[in-house]
């Protein structure tokens, strides 16, 4: 047995004996006689307690609890462990003793704990506990539990500082409120949802900052899924990493783009922030549902090419969103390395004072209070102005697609053999005339009564990040003509 093991295992056996009022001797080392080795191993395997221990029926792996944490352990080396706990040592070869006698002994030990400390699933999921929690009526073995930041009283005035110049009085309030429902539920409080907290500002104005401090206050358990978000569904992926994390962040990823991934975004938004749990699914092993405790942060520039990623705000999610308007925060540093450096450290040696002040010293506004989330939502008009904004242009994309590039071959696209490329090309009053003959003149009047709406609607699609090189326009030509390429219509 490795050295490191056997530190770590004395740790345990140490503080069981603590536990079970049995003074250890340290320094007396006494050989037993032959003839009492087993009776060693029987009395103390009798004093080793099952909580220390689990199974896990779908795997057929044994968990031992080594500090603040339950490793999983093949049956061979369990039972090497187990041995050795009993003992207090290695067996020796000298030890004179019956294998089969031994072995038995082991094998009731193990018994016992298939028995008792029996699980459906092992892994760890944030907000829970650390040991067997029962999840959907069936027993779950959280491995490990997420540590946060511990609150100390002290001076906070350099977070504070940048969160109010970040979001402004009012809206840093909210913040406030918001950081403290999620915070409580971590420090024995009620666990409950809460609003997607959005961070829209111009570039360089210092809303990533607010992530980073955020990410130590939740214990750097944090982690980035957009790619899932807006996968389509059932495409293999695992939730293992959604489960273990605290804090779910996008990070300037979102554009606007298909209005499919917009509605598929908004749909995960929906299910894992809101719905009845998320299916912790392992290779190997059935998906398994357990309620992960976390808060979901986007961060993005308040441009409308990037918020229109962003679901539309209709009456059945707007509810469930802090939409905030970030300002240009002034650093006191020069933005060098070691000035930002310093700056970190500043802050980030503030973060328990930080957390002491929002679980003990901030009060919520009672016009800010709400019976479901704890605090109200918020959308900021500016910012709201934006995602709506680019709500026509995305679902005027939707019906040029549909229009042009639907079927194989396309009804009305062209297919570029040499290139492989899918395209149309035309004037806005063409695209114009094929739209209504497809659709109607009623739904396309709903976006362009005139050609020149439409040039003008094409024209801020080919600015927007999500359609880049998809549309755009082709100058060779004294008619102002259009180049659209087929995109994904799946």
């Amino acid at each position: 047995m490795k050295e490191a093991q056997k530190a770590t295992l004395m740790e345990s056996i140490e503080a069981e004996k603590k536990c079970l009022g049995i003074e250890s001797k340290k320094g007396v080392k006494k050989q037993p006689k032959s003839g009492s080795i087993l009776k060693t191993v029987s009395h103390g395997i009798d004093r080793l307690s099952l909580e220390q221990f689990a199974f896990c029926h779908e795997t057929g792996s044994y968990y031992l609890r080594v500090r603040d944490e339950f490793e999983k352990r093949e049956e061979s080396q369990f039972k090497r462990d187990v041995l050795f706990m009993a003992m207090g040592r290695d067996f020796k070869a000298e030890d004179k003793v019956q294998s089969q006698d031994l072995g038995a002994e082991i094998e009731r030990f193990l018994h016992d704990i298939r028995m008792n400390r029996c699980v459906d699933m092992a892994g760890h999921c944030s907000g829970y506990k650390i040991g067997i929690q029962t999840v959907n009526r069936k027993r779950f073995l959280n491995v490990r539990e997420v540590i946060l930041s511990e609150p100390i009283k002290g001076d906070c005035s350099h977070i504070q500082f940048y969160f109010e110049s970040l979001l402004g009085l009012d809206q840093s309030q909210l913040f406030y409120g918001w950081l403290q429902v999620f915070l409580k539920g971590f420090y024995g409080g009620e666990k409950r949802h809460g609003q997607i907290m959005v961070l829209a500002g111009e570039v360089g104005c210092g809303k990533s900052m607010g992530l980073k401090i955020l990410k130590w206050i939740t214990g750097d358990a944090y982690y980035q899924p957009y790619r899932i978000a807006i996968a389509p569904a059932n495409d293999g992926r695992f939730n293992r990493e959604l489960c273990e994390s605290t804090l779910l962040v996008i990070d300037d990823e979102i554009s606007a783009g298909s209005e499919t991934v917009r509605v598929r975004f908004e749909s995960w938004l929906k299910s894992t922030n809101y719905g009845g749990g998320v299916i912790l699914e392992k290779k190997g092993v059935d998906g398994f549902p357990v309620l992960p405790y976390f808060r979901t942060v986007i961060a993005t520039n308040l441009e409308a090419d990037k918020l229109g990623g962003l679901p539309k705000m209709g009456d059945d999610i707007s509810d469930k969103f802090l939409l905030f308007k970030c300002n240009q925060v002034e650093f006191p540093h020069d933005g060098g390395n070691e000035g930002r450096q310093s700056y970190d450290e500043a802050l980030k040696s503030q973060v328990p004072a930080f957390v002491d002040f929002i679980l003990n010293q901030h009060t919520v506004k009672s016009s800010d209070l709400d019976f479901r989330f704890g605090v109200r939502a918020f959308l900021h008009p500016e910012v709201l102005e934006l995602i709506e904004g680019t709500s026509a242009e995305m679902d005027l994309m939707e019906y040029i697609d549909k229009v042009l590039f639907e079927g194989n071959p396309p009804s009305v696209g062209i297919f570029n053999s040499s290139t492989k490329d899918v395209y149309w090309t035309g004037t806005a009053g063409e695209l114009c005339g094929h739209m209504r003959v497809t659709l109607g003149d009623r739904l396309v009047d709903q976006f362009a009564r005139s050609d020149r709406r439409m040039g003008r609607l094409l024209s801020n699609i080919s600015n927007m990040s999500g359609f880049k090189n998809r549309v755009t326009q082709d100058r060779r030509n004294i008619a102002r003509k259009w180049i659209i390429f087929k995109g994904n219509i799946s």
